[in-house]
């Protein structure tokens, strides 16, 4: 069973590079963010 890594707040930013780094290193990356606004 592969590891469960969940990242609150993963944007475009750090958030969303930490969570592609677990998800390199074999994790199920969860990331979850709210916003109002679409990313450009």
């Amino acid at each position: 069973m592969k590891p469960v890594c969940l990242i609150i707040g993963a944007g475009a930013g750090i958030g969303g590079s930490v969570g592609r780094r677990f998800a390199r290193e074999g994790y199920h990356a969860v990331l979850c963010r709210h916003t109002d606004e679409q990313e450009q």
